[in-house]
């Protein structure tokens, strides 16, 4: 390998993805389902179907990673984080 081609850490920090994540879990109980991202209830979203909430942050660029929950109520998402986003 030559010496030419070993990026310095700041030229590989540069080329290595930064994600942002989101959390949502939701909720259906009596015929009403409600949903909380990172913590936070969501009224708009309030009694939307499951699928068309996925829908809506799909659009926005987030990606499913993870299900949980004993109910599979829990969800994970990532996406690109944008340059210089702290």
């Amino acid at each position: 390998m030559a010496v030419n081609s070993i990026s310095s850490p700041v030229e590989a920090a540069a080329k290595t993805p930064c994600w942002e994540y989101l959390t949502m879990s939701y909720n259906y109980s009596y015929g009403s389902t409600t949903y909380e991202v990172n913590g936070e209830k969501i009224v708009k979203l309030k009694n939307k179907p499951l699928h068309e909430t996925l829908t809506l942050l799909g659009r926005q660029g987030w990606e499913l990673v993870s299900v949980s929950g004993e109910k599979g109520d829990r969800f994970v998402f990532k996406r690109l984080a944008l340059a210089g986003g702290d």
